[in-house]
């Protein structure tokens, strides 16, 4: 699994279509998608094009995406990757995430209509099974979990005997989730970080005007003048040098350059520690819709 993927959340076709382009001609490896953005098909019909004029050879792209939560009953998974598969115009993907334990409701094209709509009539051991019979069936190299804890991790390896090859949540420097990467090195699970620069461009129901900039913060503006890096490219790097692979989301040429351009410095022990120090338990992303929901974990760290 590469350790630096393009994420695509939020990406609109017009700018999606120059962003994965350029993103694969300059090195990247990892798309990471989901049902959920709406966008599998650009990214299907891109490299569809780039293999058409033999830029691009489908096992030279490591696809990432996720069954929504509006498919979490056990019959709804096969159809769901299935669908994905469609829309991606691939056979099989690199890695299949259940996208998270909080079941919605769906419409007909498995889309949640409304974030009150909540479902909980269904197993997530059953889910993991059918996650395990589509791997099986080679609709997918691997299976993995998003947004889940360690409790729920456990509960679905012990009951169907399947570890996931990878997890993947929200990480960065102000939420660095040192009991979930424990958890993962401690059984052989990769870990992939998402926002991992503070989510500056999620959606509106996730911002509350307290929400402290990770970009701008003094301590990281000071690291990086030290090694001529942007910010962007110091915390990221924070990450990979603590073994976690990375998702950033960027549809800006500059920016998608910037962020894989991250091995050409080392963050000493004292960038570490500084940068450890800025840890402060803080999520952008509340899910606050779901908070009600059976199996949203207000204990541990997901």
């Amino acid at each position: 699994m590469p350790c630096m993927g393009l994420g695509t959340y939020m990406s609109q076709r017009g700018q999606l279509e120059v962003a994965i382009d350029y993103a694969l001609s300059i090195g990247y490896q990892l798309i990471d998608t989901a049902h959920s953005y709406k966008n599998e098909n650009v990214i299907g019909d891109v490299l569809k094009s780039r293999a058409n004029i033999g830029k691009t050879k489908r096992k030279d792209v490591f696809i990432t995406t996720k069954i929504p939560i509006t498919c979490l009953h056990k019959e709804k998974v096969k159809e769901a990757i299935e669908q994905s598969l469609e829309n991606l115009q691939t056979k099989y993907v690199d890695l299949l995430l259940l996208h998270g334990p909080w079941g919605l409701k769906g419409d007909q094209n498995n889309h949640y209509v409304n974030y009150k709509d909540l479902v909980d009539d269904y197993d997530l051991t059953e889910s993991w099974t059918a996650m395990k019979q589509v791997y099986d069936a080679g609709f997918t190299k691997a299976i993995g979990l998003s947004n889940f804890s360690v409790s729920q991790i456990e509960r679905l390896s012990s009951s169907v005997g399947v570890i996931p090859a990878c997890i993947q949540s929200e990480c960065h420097a102000y939420f660095q989730q040192n009991i979930l990467k424990q958890y993962a090195d401690c059984n052989g699970i990769a870990f992939t970080a998402y926002a991992p620069l503070g989510a500056g461009s999620r959606p509106a129901h996730h911002v509350r005007t307290s929400d402290p900039s990770l970009l701008t913060d003094p301590l990281v503006h000071k690291i990086a003048k030290k090694h001529n890096k942007r910010p962007a490219q110091v915390l990221i790097h924070f990450l990979l040098q603590k073994d976690f692979s990375v998702i950033s989301r960027s549809v800006t040429t500059e920016h998608i350059a910037q962020n894989i351009n991250v091995y050409d410095f080392e963050l000493d022990d004292a960038d570490i520690k500084s940068l450890e120090s800025l840890d402060r338990n803080f999520r952008y992303f509340q899910f606050e819709f779901a908070q009600n929901h059976k199996e949203f974990s207000h204990q541990e760290p997901f």
